[in-house]
């Protein structure tokens, strides 16, 4: 009887151990959830067109500041991206080409790389040799402002600092070249 009573007491503890790390495992995912839902930048919508764009003061990759206003006057091109994302690596190429080829003072080109230590940027712009203007958000508060929710994300700023177009996903060569006509 004692090993019968035993198995049962192991059996309570067992299901009582469970019921607990289920509890917090839930506990857990509704406070984050509760962190996420208190700030307004977060949320299932996405930016949208004919929004301000959100003004921003980044580091770039060269150690120089940039903000919105540095901007105004020009259309640009914005384009969220992070080193350990497989599409954002895919587009970089044709992205560096097509920057390189259009008519110079057509636009403005910033790639945002979020959520990631400035240091590590820097050594992968090294390695595969990108180029274009990166700016460094580095706590991601600025993907937060343009409610980015997927990447890469690309957004058109027009001249006066409003949202013109947004766009979730990799680029072809032959949408890149629509954005720019898009922007002159």
């Amino acid at each position: 009887m004692n090993v019968a009573v035993a198995a049962r007491r192991y059996q309570a503890k067992k299901l009582a151990i469970g019921l607990l790390v289920g509890l917090g495992a839930l506990a857990s995912v509704v406070l984050v959830g509760a962190r996420l839902g208190s700030d307004p930048r977060v949320g299932p919508e996405p930016q949208k067109s004919g929004r301000p764009a959100p003004d921003f003061t980044l580091s770039m990759s060269t150690g120089e500041t940039v903000s919105l206003a540095d901007f105004r006057g020009d259309p640009l091109w914005l384009t969220f991206w992070t080193t350990w994302c497989p599409p954002c690596r895919t587009e970089m190429p044709d992205l560096q080409d097509t920057y390189q080829t259009s008519p110079p003072g057509r636009y403005q080109y910033l790639a945002v790389n979020f959520g990631e230590d400035p240091t590590r940027v820097g050594a992968f712009l090294r390695e595969i040799g990108y180029t274009l203007p990166v700016a460094i958000d580095p706590s991601g508060d600025v993907a937060l402002d343009y409610r980015v929710l997927g990447l890469p994300t690309h957004i058109l700023v027009d001249t006066e600092g409003t949202v013109r177009r947004v766009y979730v996903g990799v680029l072809t060569r032959s949408q890149m070249e629509e954005w720019v006509n898009e922007l002159w």
